[in-house]
């Protein structure tokens, strides 16, 4: 047993010895990520290297997950077909393609070119159930081995079907998408001087109906993300080098891929919009604010609603089906965006599509364009402060306007537990109708008065569980815009629209690789290095 354990460790020292001596750049890393009808992804690399260290004799490729099929792996290196791809020893999930005579040897560049199919790549949407959605990180490799600056590109081909106007990019904004020779929509993404030890993840949804499969996410508890974490970043601080830590990274890397698929959002506001100024924008309104955090979209069309009710432009006749009407007395709005809303209620007492996807076009137009020159971050921060500030106005005199400000409060509930026993928050009666409507959808009055303050222009008070509030104001959102998922794509296709163009079709030959990979810094690198 001492004499298995001394072996072992010389191994180990002598492979450590070895590595040491890996050192080389990687001159470009193009990829590509082709999504299939059936759910599935053919991954391809191109990957040039530049090897200024020991000869390169075996390369390892980390894969998204056990999901692969390794049958279907093909290599090529500076054209040489390569026969030798095996389950990879040195990286958790992935495979090793054995360079044999082809190795690229110290001062000589070598391309490897890689593709294999990988099964259940798509995945629900956390937005949109209507949506389906896919993320991807690109290969990379220690710092210890790799010097200078990489070219990075990465392409998603969009299943067959997809029309250029309905998919959505994830964080980032593609860098160009066009529509290829085949009828494929093609995002793609480019870095010049990208980090070839720094992981890129990319994403796209689409409409869930182009593909036959879709695979539901598996639930990771948030301390269970705060704990993996934490201890990839330590194993990886600490141990960087030692390829045997490899399955601590991958796990931290496949952690944080997770938390950052939970945290995208379709984005309808320009990324630009209010980065460059350092001033806070005030005075906008509780709508044109829903729009500046990026609320979904209907329920940012329910709030117009609830100010135009509110300042008694209109009034609810029933929710279901959901039927207003104008109020002839009543003064002609300021808003641009509530004069429209007025406009489609005329007549047949119903928002369409089209009328909704008009509206919300032009408030987030303009709160763009309010946005310039002034500080996102500061301003959603100012008006934060306002929702907190809003619930000392609870029934007084103004609550009704206050009312609003809080249901955009994203503490909403937990704040309604901390001052009201039982989380019962009076509600003020002008939305009584929303809250409390009766068969006919009018106010049905009873409920307890409001504990505080005056009564206000309620004139009276009910009380709601905050929980109740919280699905009130979703159930009405929904019922005035029933279609969302044509909402949102369209509303986005006009406000953010990612340019596409009708010809070409890549820009470049052989593809390349686009997958989560390896995702362990040190040993991703020492097998691309060569010698075990």
């Amino acid at each position: 047993m001492v004499k298995r354990t001394l072996l072992a460790l010389i191994l180990f020292l002598l492979t450590l010895a070895a590595l040491a001596d890996y050192k080389f750049e990687v001159v470009s890393n193009y990829s590509t990520y082709d999504i299939q009808t059936d759910g599935s992804a053919i991954i391809n690399y191109k990957i040039t290297f530049k090897n200024i260290g020991q000869p390169i004799d075996i390369v390892d490729i980390g894969l998204p997950d056990d999901n692969y099929v390794l049958s279907s792996a093909q290599a090529f290196v500076n054209g040489a077909k390569l026969d030798d791809i095996r389950k990879s020893e040195y990286v958790a999930v992935g495979v090793e393609v054995h360079l044999g005579q082809y190795q690229i040897l110290p001062g000589n560049e070598g391309t490897l070119e890689f593709s294999i199919s990988s099964t259940n790549r798509v995945f629900d949407d956390d937005k949109d159930p209507n949506y389906a959605s896919t993320e991807f990180m690109t290969t990379f490799y220690g710092s210890q081995y790799t010097e200078g600056a990489t070219r990075l590109g990465c392409q998603f081909k969009l299943p067959p079907g997809v029309l250029p106007e309905e998919p959505r990019y994830h964080a980032e904004q593609p860098t160009r998408s066009f529509v290829d020779d085949k009828g494929r929509v093609v995002y793609e993404w480019i870095k010049e001087g990208a980090s070839p030890y720094e992981g890129y993840t990319f994403g796209a949804s689409f409409p869930r109906k182009y593909v036959t499969h879709v695979t539901k996410k598996p639930h990771t508890p948030a301390f269970v993300k705060a704990i993996g974490g934490l201890i990839a970043g330590f194993f990886q601080l600490v141990f960087g080098n030692l390829p045997c830590f490899c399955i601590f990274f991958f796990v931290g890397s496949f952690i944080l891929s997770a938390v950052n698929a939970n945290r995208r959002k379709m984005k309808y506001l320009p990324a630009e919009v209010g980065i460059d100024g350092v001033e806070i924008r005030r005075g906008l309104t509780v709508p044109e604010v829903a729009a500046l955090l990026e609320e979904p979209l209907n329920k940012i069309l329910a709030l117009i609603l609830f100010g135009m009710i509110r300042k008694g432009h209109v009034k609810v006749l029933s929710q279901k089906p959901l039927k207003l009407e104008k109020i002839g007395s009543a003064p002609v709005p300021d808003l641009s965006y509530e004069k429209q809303f007025l406009l489609a209620v005329e007549g047949d007492g119903v928002v369409n599509e089209k009328e909704a996807v008009a509206i919300l076009t032009d408030l987030v137009k303009k709160v763009g364009e309010k946005m310039k020159g002034f500080s996102r971050k500061k301003s959603v921060e100012y008006y934060r402060q306002i929702m907190k500030k809003a619930w000392d106005e609870v029934g007084k005199d103004n609550y009704s306007e206050s009312f609003e400000w809080l249901i955009l409060d994203k503490n909403f509930e937990d704040e309604a537990e901390r001052r009201y026993p039982g989380g019962r928050v009076p509600v003020p009666v002008v939305f009584g109708p929303i809250f409390h409507p009766t068969s006919t959808g009018s106010y049905s009055g009873g409920g307890a008065p409001i504990p505080s303050g005056g009564t206000g222009q309620s004139g009276g008070g009910i009380v709601s569980s905050a929980n109740a509030i919280v699905s009130g104001v979703e159930g009405f959102s929904n019922n005035l815009a029933g279609s969302l998922p044509g909402l949102a794509t369209q509303v986005t296709s006009k406000t953010n629209p990612v340019p596409v163009s009708t010809g070409g079709g890549g820009g470049r030959s052989g593809g390349g690789g686009c997958a989560c990979a390896c995702a362990c810094a040190g040993c991703a690198c020492a097998c691309a290095g060569g010698g075990r």
